[in-house]
Parts: C-alpha cells; sequence; structure tokens
C-alpha cells in the first residue's frame, strides 16, 4: 500500500473514531437525561405514597397554630394558658389518618440529647364518657419513632399514624416504657374526646401547629371538629 493510501485509511479510520466518539456522547446524554426522568418520577410516585405526602389527600383538623409555651418541672408555667386544651367532636367514622406536629424551641429543632431532653410534644387524649368518667391516651412524643418527614434545622416536624401514637408518660422514662396509643379507636369509639398539649421544653417553645388529618368510612360522611 502506498503512502497515499495509509494516508487515506488514516482519515477514514480517524473520522469513524470521532463519529463513534460522538454517538457515545450523545447516547450518554440520552441517558443522563432519562435517568434524570426516571429519578423524578421515583420520586415523585415515593412522595405520592408516602404518609407525608399521603396526608395531603385527607380532611384536616387544626387544632392550634402558633402557640407558645415554656416548662418548669416538665410542666407548662401557668397550667391555665400555657397549655392547649380543645374538645373534639367526632361525627361519623373515621377509618385512617395521622396526628401532625410542627414545633421549635427557640426557634430551631427539638433537641433530644440527653442534656436537652426536654425538648419535647406533650400530648393527650382524654376519653369524656357518658358518666362523666375520662381515661387519657398520651404523653412525651418519641420523635425518633415519628413516620419519615422532612428535616430543618429550625423546627421540627412529627407524623404519627392515629392508630399507633408512641409515648412515654414521663421524660424520665426509659426506651422500654413506651407506649403505643391507639387514637384512632377512641376517636371511633367516643363522639366527644379532649386535646391537652404543650411544648416540654425550658426555651421558648412554640407549637406551630398541631393537625389531625383523617379519611371517612367509604360512602360516608365524617367530620372531626372544635367545640366552641
Amino acid at each position: 500500500m502506498n503512502k497515499k493510501a495509509n494516508v487515506g485509511v488514516t482519515i477514514i479510520l480517524f473520522l469513524f473514531a470521532i463519529a463513534l466518539l460522538i454517538g457515545a456522547i450523545l447516547n450518554n446524554k440520552d441517558k443522563n437525561v432519562q435517568d434524570e426522568k426516571n429519578s423524578q418520577s421515583i420520586q415523585s410516585i415515593k412522595e405520592q405514597i408516602s404518609p407525608y405526602g399521603d396526608k395531603d389527600q385527607m380532611n384536616k383538623l387544626i387544632i392550634v397554630s402558633g402557640f407558645d409555651n415554656t416548662t418548669k418541672l416538665s410542666k407548662p408555667e401557668n397550667l391555665v394558658s400555657n397549655k392547649i386544651s380543645k374538645t373534639i367532636i367526632v361525627n361519623g367514622t373515621i377509618t385512617k389518618g395521622y396526628l401532625y406536629v410542627v414545633a421549635s424551641a427557640d426557634n430551631k429543632a427539638l433537641q433530644t440529647s440527653e442534656q436537652d431532653r426536654f425538648d419535647d410534644i406533650y400530648i393527650n387524649l382524654i376519653e369524656l364518657k357518658n358518666d362523666n368518667s375520662s381515661k387519657e391516651y398520651g404523653g412525651h412524643l418519641i420523635e425518633n419513632r415519628s413516620l419519615e418527614t422532612p428535616k430543618s434545622n429550625s423546627q421540627t416536624e412529627l407524623l404519627f399514624s392515629l392508630a399507633n401514637i408512641p409515648y412515654l408518660k414521663t421524660y424520665t422514662d426509659s426506651d422500654k416504657e413506651i407506649i403505643s396509643g391507639n387514637w384512632l379507636k377512641i376517636l371511633d369509639e367516643s363522639p366527644l374526646n379532649k386535646t391537652v398539649a404543650f411544648s416540654s421544653t425550658l426555651k421558648k417553645g412554640t407549637i406551630k401547629e398541631l393537625s389531625i388529618y383523617y379519611t371517612c368510612l367509604e360512602n360516608t360522611d365524617c367530620s372531626l371538629s372544635l367545640k366552641e
């Protein structure tokens, strides 16, 4: 093969290599675009089926928002004005729901380390019976037992199934003493209940929102409302 033929073959091979490179780049770009689309789709599906996303399709009762208090010896300093006390009226049958809390201490997320263990939320559901007796279900909510929620340095979001709300009776109880409260059962069995709640912290505690999300028995109406 003469010199000119060698040069021609070299050019052809060079052009072929460039074509392969361009093809690989385009294929990789398409793959990256497709991977990004797949990732977004997966994230969208996860958000739709996760409890945090699921709640937004439900009915909602806001029990309180923008409530501030502080505690001393694990109790609100003023037992009358420094705690939330609301009566919940139940109509119909609730089949599913969540307890949702957004809270902060000194405008920061709740601190749950050993030296700051006062930073939690105390909440009770009190079943009011026809004979004027009552029974309480609740205590200090367990943050690390919450369903998945967004993380932030400025606030803490807690989400619990109404059928399984984990709590400690006192903040000094150990993890072995965690109790699970089935609020869904109580709300369905008792048409009148009372909620008592407060931030358990030596700092300025703020409950930005305390709500219940819920769904009704299929093809029926139900409602949760606050007694005026």
